[in-house]
């Protein structure tokens, strides 16, 4: 989860990152 809140990451891949991640919690 920190790398959802690292602003230096890439946008599209903290999407996909936290679209699998609720996918997941789903």
């Amino acid at each position: 989860m920190a790398m959802l809140a690292n602003k230096s990451y890439p946008n599209p891949e903290r999407v996909k990152a936290a679209y699998h991640i609720l996918e997941a919690l789903q």
